[in-house]
């Protein structure tokens, strides 16, 4: 899990080395009864991740077993970019000729044709393996893939088994009906695949515990339908607006999708990270970032939406930032009032299409400034 990664682009190789050796010994003792004997102490006299990598994949081949190898969050090093673009030139050095990152997975690769049998590499920025190693033609990405539209979260059906499971161990004061009615608008909609849209829908399965496991304890639903550590990190995405010539863009995607409820665009399967503070690739990178989700088609395009009240007050909040961040003014009665009507009446039109006037205004002012008429 390349999350637990310690250290930034120029200073991470020791983070990466530490991480692997733990991981490697962990791997030679749970499966010493098929390793050649010896083979962890062996391993530990490699320096580095690369050459211990290296010599597990040669010990297995030599003992006649095939490894399954799984990589979370590769992308872990990239995300640096959305936070920081002074970072793309490091991940350039290390991702490019004899960068260590690229020689790390040069391996992986090489293996593949030894004796790592599957290798299963997962993560949220939709970053191209060729940025990591040179022709990555050996793997299939999954990402958008009907057959797997189901592999993450609850569909419904998991859900209500859930909570009947439940009823019958734990006081319940809803009935099953009443609880789906209140957690759908919330958790549901999601849908990771254009040729199921119209089928079985996906809930947010880590939001579905949460309120699951708050009703257990208090009899009712939470006071906080969003939990705090599911939401993204927004220093990602003001990267993507903090540019002038990148703000106007952005800000007219939001205020398309605030005011016609939806937004068209082209799904990405992937980008070079030198792409990824690119503009054209704003609609992908929301949709990955699961703020978008797919709706169908609109005019032979890709037609995306918000998916649930989740992931709409986590934009809210997205915007209310970005609001703060470029200096806007506005009138602090008028935002009260109209977000009051957010809280209690569930009016987000008013309140979304509110910033994004704000924003135009913004945008146009700027434009003026620099002289773009």
């Amino acid at each position: 899990n390349f999350s637990g990664i310690t250290g930034a682009l120029n200073d991470y190789r020791k983070g990466l080395d530490e991480h692997c050796q733990i991981r490697f010994d962990f791997f030679c003792e749970v499966y010493a009864d098929l390793l050649p004997e010896g083979i962890r102490d062996r391993l530990d006299e490699k320096d580095g991740a690369v050459n211990q990598l290296d010599y597990l994949i040669s010990e297995c081949e030599r003992a006649g077993q095939k490894v399954y190898l799984f990589i979370d969050e590769y992308d872990h090093f990239t995300n640096a970019i959305l936070a920081d673009p002074e970072s793309l030139h490091r991940y350039t050095n290390e991702t490019h000729g004899e960068g260590y990152l690229r020689a790390f997975f040069n391996k992986v690769k090489a293996g593949t044709y030894s004796s790592i049998k599957r290798c299963f590499i997962t993560g949220v920025s939709p970053v191209t393996m060729d940025d990591l190693t040179s022709g990555f033609n050996i793997g299939t990405n999954y990402s958008l893939t009907p057959e797997f539209n189901q592999m993450m979260g609850f569909t419904e059906e998991e859900v209500r088994e859930m909570l009947t499971y439940y009823s019958t161990t734990s006081p319940f004061n809803h009935t099953v009906d009443e609880l789906i009615e209140i957690m759908k608008p919330w958790y549901d909609n999601y849908c990771f695949a254009q040729e199921c849209y119209g089928e079985t829908t996906m809930y947010n399965s880590n939001m579905v515990l949460y309120f699951v496991k708050n009703y257990i304890m208090r009899g009712k639903a939470p006071l906080k339908m969003v939990e705090e550590n599911i939401r993204i990190d927004y220093e990602k995405l003001r990267m993507l607006i903090r540019k002038d010539k990148e703000f106007a863009h952005d800000a007219s995607v939001i205020q398309t999708l605030v005011s016609q409820g939806f937004i068209t665009g082209e799904l990405k399967t992937g980008f070079p990270a030198s792409g990824i503070t690119n503009p054209d690739n704003f609609v992908s990178l929301l949709y990955y970032f699961g703020m978008l989700t797919i709706s169908g088609t609109y005019e032979g395009k890709t037609k995306l939406t918000i998916p649930n009240l989740v992931v709409q007050e986590q934009l809210y909040t997205y915007l209310l930032n970005t609001y703060n961040e470029a200096d806007l003014s506005f009138s602090s009665y008028e935002k009260s009032e109209l977000s009051s009507r957010l809280a209690y009446r569930g009016d987000w039109q008013a309140y979304f299409g509110y910033i994004a006037d704000c924003l135009k205004t913004y945008a146009s002012q700027r434009d003026k400034q620099k002289g773009e008429f």
